[in-house]
């Protein structure tokens, strides 16, 4: 002992760890009570999502989707006013799907300068107007949406029969933050989706940075062109 307190050890020590904080044998029943304790401390799971459609009742056929989409005042709080509907052929080669009409925006979809470029990049892609339809997941422009809320309150799922009424070839949605709205999580690579399912379909599916960013990014417009490209030729547009 001398030994060790020339050391400096002065005091006893276990191989063993000792529960402090124990207060001496537990009575029967007290771990199944801290049990229950600690289970009701837990979050409670998110509620289902709710549905925006009156009575579960969907628009069966797009035209009744996009009456309803302009006169339902279910779709979102503001109400029926300044809401911007989509436009272009059912079962369309391609369906360009954006967050939110434009600010400028007053009668058309992408009307504007997010239009225009979009306009380029079809036609540079040899992909006529008159092939494509345009639609947005918002009714109305929304500066920096929750998209994940949104999707909790009935939009991915009005969103998801939108898609499946326009009968779409292929889908390209602009704007990495509409995943949820397409049932898919932000974490996921954009790169890595390469298809939606809805409603026992699949559409291809490429999902690229939004028109906006864009418009002031060389690089973000050369990175999706040579990802355009190679969807493009992978598809068979």
């Amino acid at each position: 002992m001398a030994w060790w307190s020339d050391a400096g050890v002065d005091a006893s020590y276990r191989d063993a760890p000792l529960d402090w904080f124990s207060q001496g044998p537990e009575k029967k029943g007290t771990k199944a009570k801290r049990a229950k304790a600690k289970q009701a401390e837990q979050p409670a799971p998110p509620p289902p999502p709710q549905s925006l459609f009156s009575g579960g009742e969907k628009p069966e056929t797009l035209e009744a989707f996009a009456k309803w989409w302009m006169e339902d005042p279910a779709l979102d709080p503001v109400g029926v006013g300044g809401r911007i509907g989509a436009h272009g052929p059912k079962q369309a080669q391609l369906m360009v799907l954006v967050m939110d009409p434009e600010a400028s925006d007053k009668e058309r979809l992408l009307s504007g300068p997010q239009g225009a470029l979009l306009s380029k990049i079809l036609n540079a892609s040899r992909i006529s107007l008159d092939e494509v339809y345009f639609a947005s997941a918002l009714p109305r422009h929304t500066p920096m949406p929750d998209t994940a809320a949104l999707a909790g309150r009935g939009l991915s799922e009005v969103l998801l029969h939108h898609i499946t009424l326009a009968e779409p070839k292929r889908l390209c949605a602009f704007g990495k933050s509409i995943l949820p709205l397409l049932g898919h999580g932000m974490a996921q690579k954009s790169e890595t989706l390469q298809e939606i399912n809805h409603s026992h379909r699949t559409t291809a599916l490429f999902v690229a940075d939004g028109l906006e960013s864009m418009m002031g990014s060389p690089a973000l417009k050369r990175r999706f062109w040579q990802r355009w490209m190679q969807w493009l030729d992978g598809t068979s547009l």
